[in-house]
């Protein structure tokens, strides 16, 4: 898997466009349902499925129609694309990963059921391997949700897309995948102790044994060190391994590559059990599914918050959001601007002291920087932007909040 600059899609062609998959509920309604899926180049017109129109319907119906509340989502290849698919589905909010690689990787959520706490990028500036061992700045995106419904509870999830192999004897990549496994686990021990975590994404190797061959043996397992920690951690999808189930249906021998790992204080009260399972059914819904979607399976899981064991109290703590240390695009829920859209003065409802207002297009580009006066509860916009949408950073002394606005001239 090569990363190649992405191609804007022409938006317009997305609005009115038939839909022809016939995907049908998988969610439940009592539980919360979580899955994780590589959409393949998702947005990049010059990678995967040669037909975007074709994959931004099918994956918008998937996501709709299966009314899964949680999707962990790999290869988004093109901001504006995925901006899209939000606008798309109104039941769902979300948000993209920062990282400079083309590839990167998002979270979406029910807004009925969550609301976000924080999102950041899991770095580590005082390891020289951090950067290398995470697919060269492919970095763990964590994102903090806490559930509406009673009794408020906050999970912290990961999305990671880590090295893929360039053959299956590729003892390089495995290593870098080994290597980050480690790091991921000396983060969540350290920062995360006793915390609701779900790890998902392309782990791009098996947890019960790697899918790289030396010397006519498979390898262990890259991802050995969380199984033998059972004591802070499972994989729900591990069955699926052991099963003989595969998420990428493309590769020879069968393996799972997309996975699920969660904190233990997920597993017992909280993972429904066995429910972890490939929604291979999408091969026969939807036409032609692995060259006009994905190559790959999406992977679900269900979780019940519902259940409170007297030693898993629930973490309703107010001050559980993510903190800015070694991280970066932190994302506060205190925060909220309006009008929006607007057309061009925007008015900030905070008690932070903002210190710098950038603003970007969605490709990333600063095209506006403004520092405000003390206390300033307003912002206008430059006369010479266009209508559209743009992404805000108001920098504060807790970190950096990013709003998605809509800027609407007469």
């Amino acid at each position: 898997m090569q990363f190649k600059n992405s191609l804007i899609i022409v938006t317009c062609l997305f609005w009115g466009s038939t839909i022809h998959a016939q995907v049908t509920k998988v969610g439940s309604d009592t539980l919360y349902d979580v899955a994780c899926w590589n959409v393949e180049w998702f947005g990049d017109v010059s990678q995967g499925p040669t037909n975007e129109v074709t994959q931004y319907n099918n994956v918008k119906t998937v996501i709709s129609n299966t009314e899964i509340d949680v999707w962990g989502v790999c290869e988004v290849s093109d901001p504006t694309t995925f901006y899209n698919l939000l606008n798309d589905l109104p039941s769902y909010q979300g948000v993209l990963s920062t990282y400079s690689q083309t590839q990167k990787t998002a979270l979406i959520w029910n807004r009925d059921l969550f609301e976000l706490m924080g999102s950041s990028l899991i770095t580590d500036p005082n390891n020289s391997d951090f950067y290398y061992a995470f697919a060269s700045g492919r970095y763990p995106f964590e994102v903090l949700l806490r559930a509406k419904t009673h009794p408020f509870d906050s999970v912290y999830f990961y999305v990671v897309h880590l090295k893929a192999n360039s053959g299956s004897a590729d003892q390089a990549s495995y290593t870098r995948r080994s290597n980050a496994s480690l790091y991921l686990q000396q983060f969540l021990n350290t920062q995360r102790s006793n915390k609701k975590i779900v790890v998902l994404g392309d782990f791009n190797d098996d947890v019960d044994q790697s899918v790289v061959k030396i010397n006519g043996s498979y390898l262990a397992s890259p991802f050995d060190n969380f199984s033998n920690d059972s004591i802070r951690y499972f994989f729900p999808s591990k069955q699926l391994s052991l099963a003989g189930e595969t998420t990428y249906p493309n590769y020879t021998p069968i393996n799972m590559i997309d996975h699920f790992l969660a904190s233990r204080v997920l597993s017992d009260s909280f993972y429904v059990k066995q429910s972890a399972t490939v929604l291979k059914q999408l091969s026969t819904q939807i036409s032609s599914y692995l060259s006009t979607t994905s190559d790959h399976y999406p992977v679900l899981a269900r979780f019940n918050l519902k259940r409170y064991p007297k030693a898993t109290p629930a973490d309703t703590s107010n001050n559980d959001t993510i903190p800015n240390t070694g991280m970066d695009d932190l994302s506060l829920s205190q925060f909220n601007i309006y009008p929006n859209p607007s057309q061009g003065v925007f008015y900030f409802d905070t008690n932070l002291d903002i210190q710098i207002v950038n603003i970007y297009n969605l490709l990333g580009e600063v095209l506006y920087k403004f520092q405000p006066i003390k206390n300033i509860q307003a912002i206008t916009l430059p006369e010479h932007l266009n209508n559209g949408m743009y992404v805000l950073q108001i920098k504060t002394p807790l970190g950096s909040i990013y709003k998605r606005i809509h800027l609407v001239h007469d």
